[in-house]
C-alpha cells in the first residue's frame, strides 16, 4: 500500500494571526464607514427652511394667472433669490406690496429703505442697469426703464454697483 502525502499546512499561530488580521480590517472598515455616514448625513438631511420657503413658492405661483414663458421666468427668478438667500452676496429685495427695499446679505437684513417704483413693476429678478444721485435722491435704474427712486439709499448705495447688483422684485 502507498504512503499518503501530507500536504503542508501552515502553522496554527499563522492562521490565527490572520484571522486576526482579517477581523481588525472589517472592525475599522466599520467604524470608518459610520464615521463617513455620521459626516455625509448632515450633508444630505432635508432642510426645513428650504422645504418651507419652496412650499411658499409654490403656493404663491399656483395662484398666479400666468402664461407657461411668464411663469417659467417667475420659477427661475424664485429659485434663484431662494438659492441667493443661502449665498454670502449683498443682493437688493423689493417688497412691492410694502414699498421697502431691502440690502441683504444672505437672509439678513442690512438695511431697508422707503421707496417709490417708476415703471412697469414685474416680479423677477434683474440686475441693476445703472444708477443716479443727485442731492438728497437716488434713482436705481433696471432694465425696461423700471425705476426704483429714494432719499433713504445713502447707505446702500456704496454697495449697488450697476452690472453685478442683483434685484429681487417680489
Amino acid at each position: 500500500m502507498q504512503e499518503r502525502r501530507r500536504s503542508l499546512r501552515p502553522p496554527l499561530w499563522l492562521n490565527l494571526f490572520v484571522l486576526v488580521l482579517a477581523t481588525g480590517t472589517f472592525a475599522y472598515a466599520w467604524y470608518q464607514r459610520s464615521v463617513i455616514n455620521s459626516k455625509t448625513a448632515v450633508l444630505f438631511a432635508p432642510s426645513k427652511a428650504n422645504s418651507t420657503e419652496l412650499n411658499e413658492v409654490r403656493n404663491e405661483l399656483s395662484q398666479m394667472d400666468v402664461t407657461e414663458d411668464q411663469l417659467k421666468r417667475e420659477l427661475d427668478a424664485r429659485l434663484d433669490y431662494l438659492h441667493t438667500i443661502d449665498s454670502e452676496q449683498f443682493y437688493l429685495s423689493v417688497d412691492t406690496a410694502r414699498r421697502k427695499l431691502d440690502l441683504r446679505l444672505g437672509k439678513e437684513v442690512v438695511r431697508e429703505a422707503d421707496i417709490t417704483m417708476i415703471g412697469n413693476a414685474q416680479t423677477g429678478e434683474f440686475t441693476v442697469a445703472g444708477k443716479k444721485s443727485a442731492p438728497g435722491t437716488y434713482v436705481v435704474i433696471l432694465p425696461n426703464n423700471y425705476l426704483i427712486n429714494s432719499t433713504d439709499l445713502a447707505a446702500m448705495w456704496p454697495r449697488i454697483t450697476p452690472g453685478q447688483t442683483r434685484v429681487f422684485i417680489l
